[in-house]
C-alpha cells in the first residue's frame, strides 16, 4: 500500500489531495471540502443547524453564568489560575501530543487489520489536524471526521474508515469505562453522587454487549430484538447499522481487538494523568486514584453535544466532582478553563500542520 505521504507532488503541496470527483464518490465526509470547485460558494446552512449552533452558545453561556454565580466569591476563580504552577501546567501540555502518537499506534494497527498501511508520521499528523478542526467545528465529531477522511486517504474503504474510528472510539471509552468502575469501588465520594454507579454499570454493560456481539459472536441478533429494533423511527436507526455493518469487518481479529484495547488503557491513563496534573498544578490535594474516579464521568459527560465545545458542561462536571472530595468549586472552574486553554493551544498547532498539507 502506497503511503500518501510517499506520493510525488509539487513542493507547495507535500500531503497530496484527492480530485473533487474521487472525493465526491467516495461519499467521505470531507472537512477540506474537495467535493466543491475553487470558485463554488459554500452553500448557506439549513435554519435548523443554525437554531443548533445558537442554542448550543446559549446553553454553553446560561451554564457558565449559573456555575460562577453559585460561587461564593467568583474571583477566586483568577486567582487560583494565577497562582497555578507552571512546572505542571506545561507537563500535562506535554501529555497532549503523546496522547495523539498513542492514539496514532491504535489507528495504525487497526488499519493494518484490513491492509492498510500510511506511515505512523501520517497519522499524527492527522491526529494534530483533527484537534485543529474541533476548535473550528466545535463538536468530537468534527475530529472523527478528519481521521475517517484521512484513513480513506490512506488506502482504506469508506466502510473499513468507518469501522477503523468506531473501533477506535468504542474500546477507548470500554477502556475508560472499566477503569473508572474499578477507581470507584475503592472511592465511595464519586460513586456516592447520584446515579453515577448505575449509569456506570450500564454504559459499561451496554459497551460490552455491542463489542462481544459485533466481534466475538458475530451473527444477527435474534429476531425479536430485529423486531423491537425495527419499530425505531428509520432516521435514527440508519446510522447506527450502517456502523454496525462497518464494524463487523473487524470480526474475528481477536489479536488486533486485544493490543488496541490494551493501548486504550495506555491512552486514558495518560488523560487521567493530563487532569491530575493540572489540578496538582493550581494546588489541588487530589490522589491520582481520585482522579481515577472522577475524570471519566466528565469525558463522558463532556461527549454530549449539547454545548461548544463542552464550555459550561466542563466546568459545571468538575465543580461538581471535585466539590463532591470537598474541593472549592472555583477550583473546578479554574481546572475547566485549563483544560480548555490547553487543548486551544495545541489546537492552534494543528492548525500549523492543517496549513502545511493545505
Amino acid at each position: 500500500m502506497t503511503d500518501p505521504s510517499d506520493q510525488h507532488q509539487p513542493p507547495e503541496s507535500p500531503i497530496p489531495e484527492p480530485a473533487p470527483q474521487a472525493a465526491s464518490e467516495a461519499g467521505v465526509l470531507d472537512p477540506y471540502h474537495a467535493d466543491r470547485q475553487p470558485d463554488e460558494p459554500r452553500p448557506p446552512k439549513p435554519l435548523w443547524k443554525r437554531a443548533l449552533g445558537w442554542s448550543k452558545w446559549l446553553i454553553s453561556a446560561g451554564l457558565l453564568a449559573f456555575v460562577i454565580w453559585q460561587l461564593e466569591n467568583p474571583k477566586e476563580i483568577l486567582a487560583t489560575i494565577r497562582n497555578a504552577d507552571p512546572l505542571y501546567i506545561l507537563a500535562a501540555f506535554g501529555l497532549i501530543p503523546l496522547g495523539v502518537v498513542i492514539g496514532a499506534f491504535r489507528w495504525k494497527w487497526l488499519l493494518a487489520a484490513n491492509d492498510v498501511r500510511p506511515s505512523l508520521g501520517f497519522l499524527i499528523g492527522s491526529g494534530c489536524v483533527a484537534a485543529f478542526v474541533r476548535l473550528v467545528l466545535p463538536s468530537t465529531i468534527g475530529g472523527d471526521a478528519v481521521r475517517v477522511y484521512d484513513s480513506w486517504r490512506a488506502g482504506a474503504t469508506k466502510s473499513v474508515a468507518l469501522a477503523t474510528i468506531g473501533v477506535d472510539r468504542l474500546l477507548g471509552l470500554f477502556a475508560l469505562v472499566i477503569m473508572a468502575s474499578v477507581a470507584m469501588t475503592f472511592n465511595s465520594a464519586i460513586s456516592d453522587l447520584p446515579m453515577v454507579r448505575w449509569i456506570a454499570l450500564a454504559v459499561g454493560l451496554g459497551m460490552f454487549v455491542v463489542l462481544a456481539w459485533i466481534f466475538v459472536i458475530g451473527r444477527p441478533p435474534p429476531a425479536p430484538i430485529m423486531a423491537l429494533w425495527n419499530l425505531g423511527p428509520t432516521p435514527v436507526r440508519r446510522p447506527f447499522e450502517k456502523l454496525f455493518r462497518a464494524l463487523g469487518t473487524f470480526h474475528g481479529q481477536h489479536a488486533t481487538l486485544v493490543k488496541v484495547f490494551l493501548g486504550g488503557v495506555v491512552l486514558q491513563l495518560n488523560v487521567i494523568a493530563f487532569y491530575w496534573l493540572i489540578a496538582l498544578g493550581l494546588g489541588i490535594d487530589i490522589t491520582f486514584l481520585q482522579m481515577l474516579a472522577a475524570a471519566p464521568i466528565a469525558v463522558f459527560v463532556m461527549l454530549i453535544p449539547i454545548t461548544i465545545n463542552g464550555i459550561g458542561l466542563r466546568e459545571a462536571v468538575w465543580a461538581t466532582l471535585l466539590g463532591a472530595y470537598g474541593f472549592e468549586k472555583a477550583n473546578g472552574v479554574a481546572l475547566g478553563a485549563i483544560e480548555l486553554g490547553l487543548f486551544v493551544a495545541f489546537g492552534l498547532l494543528g492548525g500549523l500542520v492543517y496549513a502545511a498539507r493545505k
